[in-house]
């Protein structure tokens, strides 16, 4: 098992029959912050008109994973090559 991040990112719009969400996986904390930090200011850089007509969050958790192949080193993942 490892550690991984996960950036989880929720849209919400007029119209949309649920709430839309993606997830992104990380190796770590800060890069998930880091991407994080990185989604809010795209959001932030868009015109009013958008934002009046889309709501977003975003939330980095913590997850134990099995070993996603081809994802990392499989020496970062704790196994042995």
């Amino acid at each position: 098992m490892i550690k991984i991040w996960l950036l989880v990112a929720f849209m919400s719009a007029p119209g949309w029959p649920s709430v839309r969400t993606q997830a992104f996986v990380y190796p770590d904390e800060g890069t998930c912050v880091e991407a994080q930090v990185e989604f809010f200011n795209a959001y932030e850089s868009k015109p009013e008109s958008y934002k009046n007509l889309m709501i977003v969050d975003s939330h980095c958790l913590p997850f134990e994973s099995f070993a996603i192949p081809g994802w990392l080193p499989m020496e970062k993942m704790g196994f042995d090559t």
